[in-house]
Formats: structure tokens, C-alpha cells, sequence
């Protein structure tokens, strides 16, 4: 017997009773179910967000966005693709006769090897993927100095292959490229990170695991808790409340936004998960005065300055400028 046949039978004689029971029953189902609907844990990049997984409950667009280059810029899990690369025949990548990293899945896990003459020496993790998968990934782990270091092999989606990581020597493996914040920056959305200095010299330190992979949608639109509290309350309401709208900035802020990590190498003036949508760029990075050389691009080439260079962008620039 439901709850409300059970009311009837207790206060159905007295008509007021049972529809203030009602009233009050409805009224608290109600706001349960609000309740459930909004963020419960806090973001480890602060109260102020509210992750994005609560961004699907009204956007549709969210089930595409999570398929996106922008959000599988990182993550740390391997793809299909590259778990199969660790098969006998395929594993092994050789810098010589007695140097060779091998790929091995140990006990669930998979690390890169180094093998001096058919001798171990040495494993390291794959602890954060880099690279959406569709052209080329790199990897990095966390070393016990409680640093990030890159690891010598990357994986390349267009050969099917193995390869020597980007700008590594060609005669041994290298297993201590640090990687500092500033390179997460544009590859995570948070990555926890202790900073100190012994003079004018920084060192940081990583606390494990603490990290938000990929670009979420809090990274271009701002925290989104307010947000997400509000249209809760508020499902009536159309118009977004306490998020950055991209639409409403002007076309310099819509530059800066993208810039952030499209705009090649740079020296950092502070931390790149300080910048929120409308922010100045060159709060963020020492403004770079010299020419880009288009000859010696890199999977890092500066895209905003070779746009803003086009003919297309500078015969729109011209048309928005006219009354």
C-alpha cells in the first residue's frame, strides 16, 4: 500500500489535515531530489568549482565534449591502442646494440624498462598519459623525488609505432626531464603542486594523483558551482547565471582564452591555472616581442601568432572595425 493510501486511511476524514500531509511530503521529495542534483564534494581546486560531471545533468553538449581532443589531453589510462603495443615483437624500442627500453605490463601495470645488455636496470610507471590520442602521446611519472619526469618513449597513433620522445637524445634513454607545472598547465585542468625557492631558483613538488585530467569545461568557463546551485534552484530560469558566457567577450579576451596554450613556449609569470575567461594574457606570460621563425615549428609552434598574422583574420579584423 503506498504512502499516500496509508495517509488517506488515517486523515481522509479530515480533508486539511491530509492535504497539508501532502503539501509537506511533496515539499520534501521535492527538495530532496534538488539536494541530490548538486555538487556534494569539494573540487580538489577549491569549493569554488564543481566539477565537470555536473555539467551533463543539463548540457547535452557534454556527452560530445568528454570524446574531444581538449578533454582527453590527459589522462591516466592508456588506449586500447597503445596497451596492444606492449604485445612480444612490439614492445621494444632499440638505440643501439646494448641499449633498449621495452614496454612491459607488470602485475596489472605498465612501465617502461631500461636494458643495458640484456640486463634490467631499471623500471619507471606510466603514471599520466599526455596527448588525446588521434596523433602522438607522451608519458610521465612520478619520481621519488616528488617531481614528474618524462618517459624517454613516446607512441605515435599515425606510424603504429614506438619512438624516441621529442627533443630526447638519439643514443640513450632519459628518464629525468623534469616537467614542471607550467607544461600541466595546458595539459590538465589542476595539478596540486607544493612551490619553494632557495634564493631566486623555484622547486616544486607534486602530490600524487592530485590532478584534473584534461581541459575541462570549469577551465575555459570559470567555476561553476554558483552556477550549477543556482539553476538547481532556479530550473525555470534561461538565462545562465555565474558562468563565463564566451559570447560575451570581446574578441581580444576570446584571443587571450586560447592563447593561453596556444601561443608556443613561454616564460611564466604565474601559474597558468590563475587565469580565468577574460583575463589578460599578458598577466600570465612575459610578452614575447620577436618574430616567430615558421621554418623551425614544433608540436608547440606559436598557432595564435601565425592566426593573427593571416589574411583571413586581418580582413575580418578590418570589417568588425568599421561603423
Amino acid at each position: 500500500m503506498s504512502i499516500a493510501n496509508k495517509l488517506f486511511l488515517l486523515f481522509g476524514r479530515n480533508k486539511k489535515i491530509f492535504a497539508a500531509l501532502l503539501i509537506v511530503l511533496s515539499v520534501f521529495f521535492f527538495s530532496t531530489c534538488i539536494s541530490n542534483s548538486k555538487p556534494t564534494e569539494t573540487d580538489i581546486r577549491g569549493e569554488a568549482y564543481a566539477g565537470s560531471a555536473q555539467c551533463k545533468n543539463c548540457h547535452q553538449v557534454y556527452d560530445n565534449y568528454i570524446h574531444a581532443a581538449h578533454f582527453n589531453t590527459s589522462s591516466d589510462s592508456l588506449p586500447v591502442t597503445v596497451q596492444s603495443a606492449f604485445e612480444k615483437d612490439k614492445n621494444t624500442f632499440k638505440f643501439n646494440d646494448s641499449i633498449e627500453v621495452v614496454m612491459e605490463k607488470i602485475d596489472g601495470h605498465y612501465y617502461q624498462s631500461y636494458y643495458r645488455n640484456g640486463n634490467k636496470r631499471f623500471s619507471h610507471p606510466f603514471d599520466i598519459v599526455v596527448g588525446s590520442g588521434r596523433k602522438a602521446q607522451t608519458y610521465l611519472y612520478y619520481n621519488d623525488k616528488k617531481k614528474i619526469s618524462q618517459l624517454p618513449i613516446s607512441y605515435f597513433m599515425t606510424e603504429g609505432t614506438w619512438a624516441n620522445s621529442p627533443g630526447f637524445p638519439a643514443e640513450d634513454a632519459k628518464f629525468d626531464r623534469n616537467v614542471p607545472s607550467y607544461c600541466l598547465g595546458c595539459h590538465s585542468s589542476f595539478v596540486q603542486v607544493k612551490q619553494t625557492y632557495t634564493g631566486v631558483v623555484m622547486q616544486e613538488e607534486f602530490e600524487k594523483n592530485k590532478i584534473v585530467y584534461g581541459i575541462d569545461c570549469e577551465r575555459c568557463h570559470g567555476a561553476a558551482r554558483a552556477h550549477v546551485e543556482y539553476q538547481t534552484d532556479h530550473p525555470q530560469e534561461k538565462e545562465s547565471k555565474f558562468i563565463a558566457k564566451i559570447q560575451s567577450l570581446n574578441r581580444i579576451q576570446k584571443n587571450d582564452l586560447c592563447a593561453l596554450c596556444h601561443s608556443g613556449f613561454r616564460d611564466v609569470q604565474q601559474s597558468l591555472f590563475n587565469f580565468k575567461p577574460g583575463d589578460n594574457l599578458n598577466n600570465f606570460y612575459i610578452p614575447d616581442y620577436g618574430r616567430i621563425d615558421t621554418a623551425n615549428l614544433d608540436v608547440h609552434g606559436n598557432q595564435t601568432q601565425l592566426m593573427m598574422a593571416s589574411k583571413c583574420y586581418n580582413a575580418s579584423w578590418k570589417a568588425k572595425a568599421l561603423p
